[in-house]
This record gives structure tokens, sequence and C-alpha cells, in this order.
């Protein structure tokens, strides 16, 4: 799984290749309702492209958490993928060049 908790409030989620990614941000879906209390950092190392589907759970998660007033991070995201965010107006999202500089934001935070 991809999936780990990486401090007691920060999940990090090594994202797989869709379809794969929609099942883990599911799963991360979940979590949060079950637990209300955590960060999530979206690791895109591995990501090139992302479709609607996985352009919608990511918002889904986005309102959970802050709904339960935390945040997410969207690390290592390429010119290409954050031109997508950006192009369907999704400025909300927090990006960090690299996964040691997102988690250390949500750290500072919560």
């Amino acid at each position: 799984m991809t999936i780990q908790n990486w401090s007691k409030s920060i999940i990090l989620v090594d994202l797989p290749l869709e379809p794969k990614m929609f099942d883990e941000l599911d799963v991360v879906a979940r979590t949060i309702r079950e637990r209300h209390d955590c960060n999530i950092v979206l690791d895109f190392s591995g990501i090139d492209i992302i479709t609607g589907p996985g352009i919608a759970r990511i918002v889904i998660l986005y309102n959970l958490l802050i709904e339960y007033k935390y945040s997410m991070v969207l690390c290592n995201v390429s010119r290409k993928i954050k031109n997508i965010f950006t192009s369907n107006k999704l400025n909300c999202l927090k990006f960090a060049d690299g996964r040691s500089t997102a988690l250390a934001s949500l750290q500072k935070t919560g």
C-alpha cells in the first residue's frame, strides 16, 4: 500500500498511476472521514498525467479536510499537472517542490 501514517497527524500518500490512484484516494477519503484529525501529503513523483476522475477525488479530499480544519499539500507535481489544476481553477490547492518541504509545512501548522 502506498498510504503511510508518517506521523500522528500526517498521512503520506505515494500516488500510483490511474486507475489504482482512484482506489488509493478513496481509501484516504474514508480514513479522513473516520479519523477527522489528519493532514495529507499527496506525492505525485510517479504521476505524469491525471484525468477528471483523479481530479474529482482530490477535490473531495480537499473539501473533507477543509470541513475538519486540516490541510493537504501536493508535492513533486509536474508543471503539466499543475497546469491542469490551474486550468480547472483549483488555485486553492497547496503545492510543495518536494516531500520534505510538504511534510515540514504541515508539521508547522499542526
